[in-house]
């Protein structure tokens, strides 16, 4: 019987774990059910239902018996997989696996429970990548196991749609995803209320000139074409030149559409041709005296990424100052900001003001962050010249890496370029071949880290 093979799997503290999770839930008879179970070898039905319903079996009432196995093997299921998944508490790459499981099972509560949280903490967090997949499972949930009514769909839609600024942080391919479900949820909403709400996104079709119709149709083309997966880059650029014609009057959007076309550079790590894009939205927003919505955030952060990448330190280190109180209420975004402009005062040689303008907190900073400020700290006794410093923080962070390693070993190989760069400055006993081997085998840790290495060679 599955039941008791399931049941065998746990062991007798799971088991206990198991009884009071169902207590708690006030699942009386599921763990009845589990009780009786777990002192069996086999299952004889007229025992069980006698223990469960306190009445004699009968053929006719199998169902009930039949439906209270049911509900058992799913706790059983649902607590092996939780306690397989959930050993990491804030690793969403779990949650999603857990997410997945529940929407197989068509769990509705233990999926919504589950969501619901995980949306929080990657709204909070600004888990944008996270907060992708959980749209994805969202929508995947609402057309699989929900009905297909006005209620359902209003809350498909709207949670999208919140969305929207943050997906703007991600890559094309992810953009194009996430609009497919949006207009998905959009034209099913539209077909369930008629005029009671706005109609979908429109699609064109055409047998001559787009661009002879009307000037929404050809701004829903071009916009279309840039997301197009099968469109090659070169082929984008002139669509995204339409757009910028098309919103000449319109600030706010062209403004978006220069840092959009700046991303499509960035991503590609055309750096010169991202800042000049980037700086093109910025002076528009700054002409027109636009306020910074969540959208132009985002180009203002990404400039000054791009202007350090290409060595326009002083122009980022003023653009930072400058919009100091656009961060305010962007924490995740000021503590990317504080590492990337530290490596511009590093770059500058102005290594005190590096020290100055990272958090005196670091501690308190996240895994990530805090060793990522590390490695600010033994660069800049680097390239000042203290040798010995250098060294010295180079070797205790790696050692603390070493005793409390990240998942995927990221950092250590950092502080390995880091020791061999101190002995190629320090005498010369270091070889670039090997720093640079080294820092092509972390993947995570930004680039701006590795170039100012790279260029100090």
């Amino acid at each position: 019987m599955k039941t008791l093979e399931l049941i065998s799997i746990l062991s007798a503290k799971e088991l206990k774990a198991l009884e009071i999770e169902l207590e708690q839930k006030s699942k009386s008879t599921t763990l009845k059910a589990l009780q009786f179970c777990a002192q069996q070898t086999t299952i004889d039905k007229t025992e069980f239902f006698k223990c469960l319903f306190d009445k004699p079996y009968s053929a006719a009432k199998d169902y009930l018996l039949r439906n209270e196995i049911r509900l058992l093997n799913q706790a059983i299921e649902d607590f092996i997989v939780r306690q397989a998944i959930q050993k990491k508490e804030n690793d969403w790459w779990n949650k999603k696996l857990l997410l997945q499981h529940y929407l197989s099972k068509n769990n509705t509560k233990l999926f919504d429970e589950e969501w619901q949280q995980c949306y929080k903490k990657a709204t909070a967090e600004g888990l944008h990548l996270f907060l992708f997949e959980l749209l994805c499972l969202k929508a995947q949930f609402v057309s699989q196991h929900l009905s297909v009514n006005e209620t359902n769909y209003t809350e498909l839609y709207t949670t999208l749609a919140e969305a929207s600024t943050a997906m703007d942080n991600l890559s094309m391919d992810i953009q194009y995803t996430y609009r497919v479900y949006l207009a998905f949820a959009q034209r099913t909403l539209f077909g369930l209320t008629a005029k009671k709400t706005a109609t979908p996104a429109s699609s064109v079709h055409y047998t001559g000139d787009v661009f002879q119709l009307e000037r929404p149709a050809v701004i829903n083309y071009c916009k279309g074409r840039i997301y197009d997966l099968d469109l090659a880059f070169e082929e984008k650029q002139f669509f995204y030149q339409q757009l910028i014609k098309l919103y000449a009057d319109e600030p706010q959007n062209l403004a978006i559409a220069y840092g959009n076309l700046g991303v499509e550079y960035f991503v590609r790590s055309d750096f010169q041709h991202a800042f000049h894009n980037y700086l093109a939205a910025y002076d528009i927003v700054q002409q027109n005296n636009l306020p910074f919505d969540a959208k132009l955030k985002g180009v203002l952060f990404n400039l000054i990424s791009s202007a350090v990448s290409i060595g326009e330190l002083d122009k980022a280190i003023a653009i930072f100052n400058e919009h100091k109180a656009v961060w305010e209420t962007q924490s995740h975004l000021i503590h990317n900001l504080q590492r990337i402009i530290a490596i511009a005062y590093l770059a500058k040689g102005e290594y005190n003001n590096a020290f100055e303008f990272m958090p005196h907190n670091i501690n308190e900073r996240g895994k990530n962050e805090y060793y990522y400020y590390r490695a600010v700290y033994a660069l800049g006794y680097l390239l000042s010249g203290d040798y010995e410093l250098a060294l010295r923080e180079t070797e205790n962070a790696y050692r603390a890496l070493r005793t409390n390693p990240f998942d995927e070993g990221d950092f250590e190989k950092l502080f390995l370029a880091i020791k061999h760069f101190v002995k190629y400055k320090a005498d010369k006993k270091g070889k670039k071949s090997t720093i640079i081997d080294y820092l092509d085998q972390e993947k995570h840790i930004g680039f701006h880290l590795k170039e100012l290495i790279i260029k100090n060679l």
